[in-house]
């Protein structure tokens, strides 16, 4: 079973309230211990990058320049979501999963999703 999991992470060393549930988040999908890659499709966040490297995660990478997006914009699901469709169909995944960072992925959540009838 291979997932993609469609997530944005906030700039981290802004806000340590911000940087803790982050952690929690990618520590509660690394505890699973399944072939789960990220997509991550940032928009000039500070400090992501290094971020994603030290907790070693399986992921795409992509930096979309804020600079692009239309005025006032300071992301786009749209342009997260088309990434991750490219890497989801190129790449033969089993799961599309999109989430917040802001959340705590519980130990049997593989175990729910496959009792989902298609």
């Amino acid at each position: 079973m291979k997932a993609l999991w469609l997530v944005s992470f906030r700039p981290i060393g802004k806000s340590k309230i911000n940087d803790f549930f982050q952690n929690i988040f990618v520590d509660s999908i690394l505890s699973l211990d399944r072939n789960i890659t990220f997509s991550l499709t940032q928009f000039d966040e500070e400090n992501v990058k290094e971020f994603v490297e030290q907790k070693k995660l399986k992921n795409y990478f992509i930096n979309y320049p804020k600079e692009k997006l239309p005025l006032n914009k300071k992301y786009s699901n749209h342009i997260m979501l088309n990434n991750a469709l490219d890497q989801y169909i190129e790449n033969d995944y089993d799961h599309l999963i999109c989430s917040s960072a802001d959340i705590i992925v519980p130990n049997n959540f593989f175990d729910e999703i496959s009792k989902i009838k298609k």
